[in-house]
């Protein structure tokens, strides 16, 4: 489904890498609460060795800098195989110095449930509120 179609987030997978492995779980519940299926990964390479064969994600959710790949590196790579994959770059950065595409986001850290909620939304994902 490209971005640009609305969907519900219980109807799509999404992919979560982080090498930190108590903000890749933090991320997880948030994007469970939110209605996501989950897959998660603690580094790019271990995400690509995950989804290949399998169903790829509606949407990542990966952190910038991660020893092996970057998270842009992980997303390029995804998005070769699905082009309309909504991509969240997530980042304790103040700046991500690589051109990404227009549609893919940042997200800075720390945030909260209530900011992953909305940055997702942007990508006209409904999601399940409490």
């Amino acid at each position: 489904m490209a971005s640009s179609q609305p969907r519900e987030a219980s109807d799509c997978t999404a992919l979560v890498v982080d090498n930190d492995e108590l903000v890749r779980l933090g991320t997880v519940v948030m994007a469970r609460e939110i209605g996501f299926s989950i897959k998660t990964a603690p580094d790019g390479p271990s995400a690509l060795v995950l989804i290949d064969g399998d169903k790829l994600p509606d949407v990542l959710i990966t952190d910038y800098d991660m020893p092996g790949m970057t998270g842009v590196e992980l997303a390029k790579a995804i998005a070769e195989q699905r082009p309309d994959v909504d991509v969240l770059i997530v980042t304790g950065h103040d700046t991500i110095n690589e051109q990404l595409p227009d549609r893919w986001k940042i997200l800075h850290k720390p945030f909260t449930s209530a900011t992953l909620k909305d940055t997702l939304e942007t990508f006209g994902i409904g999601v399940r509120t409490h």
